[in-house]
């Protein structure tokens, strides 16, 4: 009785975190102004926006292995706005819903565009360079901030040289053993700055999550160290110890850089120090439950 009690609690702590959607940002705060986000079932309802727009219908996640991973998404259409941002400000993401559950780090990069913007050009093409990262603080994981409030702030660097970037935010849930679920999201930016730098210690994704990849094995359940936790990726970048670069190269051209093709397997899971008690989950062990949510708008 005790194992079959043992085993229905185990079960649940792997189906309960699945039970709400995860997200999407309505708006954007960028020099005090609300700034509409980017839905995918209803886009029209938020109106026109810098956000790239997500391929993934399923609340935004895409797979940490695939290109896709760069933004969420494999457009890059004309569409899409550029927002001016001034070197120095703070950004607020404000978030729709997030689940407790789904608990992990929430990181930011930047990537260089050709001086005639991001328009069209594949953010797997570019270079990134990390700006802020937060994960484990000795209470509690980033993300379950943004459960409380459902807003995030981070910071342009003052010396950043002034340029098109794309400014990417993201969540990772790590909620099911061995697959976790990054949640990027990106924007175009014209960047005003009277800085100089130009990050030349950059990475591309999905590589940059070979990088401190204990997030892939990490256990919230059980068998993880929190404290030894850091978030994948390159350290952030240290812009007040860095040296003014000259120009880059141009950058790829934004119309005949191919789409990279879907990758033909998921990589086998690590198992770790895991257990059985994982496959105790009903159905497949952590799927989250698509649900299809309206929004409401918030930029004013």
């Amino acid at each position: 009785m005790k194992s079959t009690v043992k085993s229905l609690l185990l079960a649940a702590v792997f189906v309960l975190p699945s039970v709400r959607a995860h997200g999407h940002i309505t708006s954007w705060i960028i020099n005090g102004k609300h700034n509409p986000g980017y839905t995918p079932y209803w886009p029209a309802e938020q109106g026109p926006t810098a956000e790239r727009p997500t391929d993934n219908l399923d609340e935004g996640w895409a797979d940490y292995w695939s290109p896709i991973v760069a933004c969420g998404g494999m457009s890059a259409p004309n569409s899409v706005l550029t927002w001016d941002v001034q070197a120095g400000s703070t950004i607020t993401a404000k978030w729709d819903e997030w689940d407790w559950g789904h608990r992990g780090p929430v990181l930011e990069y930047m990537a260089a565009c050709p001086s005639s913007g991001c328009t069209g050009v594949n953010a797997w093409d570019l270079d990134w360079f990390k700006i802020s990262h937060a994960g484990w603080d000795g209470r509690e994981f980033a993300s379950e901030r943004i459960t409380r409030g459902l807003t995030w702030d981070f910071k342009i660097p003052a010396e950043i040289a002034p340029g098109h970037y794309l400014i990417r935010h993201e969540i990772i849930a790590m909620h099911r053993p061995n697959e976790p679920q990054p949640y990027p999201v990106c924007f175009q930016a014209n960047v005003k700055s009277s800085g100089n730098v130009r990050p030349t210690d950059t990475v591309r994704f999905p590589a940059a999550y070979n990088q401190n990849d204990d997030f892939k094995r990490f256990n919230l359940y059980w068998g993880s160290d929190f404290n030894k936790f850091t978030p994948p990726g390159p350290a952030v970048y240290d812009f007040k110890r860095a040296t003014p670069a000259p120009a880059p190269a141009p950058a790829p051209a934004p119309t005949n850089s191919p789409k990279p093709s879907p990758p033909a397997a998921k990589p086998s899971p690590s198992t770790g120090n895991l257990d059985e008690p994982v496959l105790l989950a009903p159905g497949p062990a952590g799927h989250c439950k698509r649900r299809r949510k309206r929004v409401v708008r918030d930029f004013h």
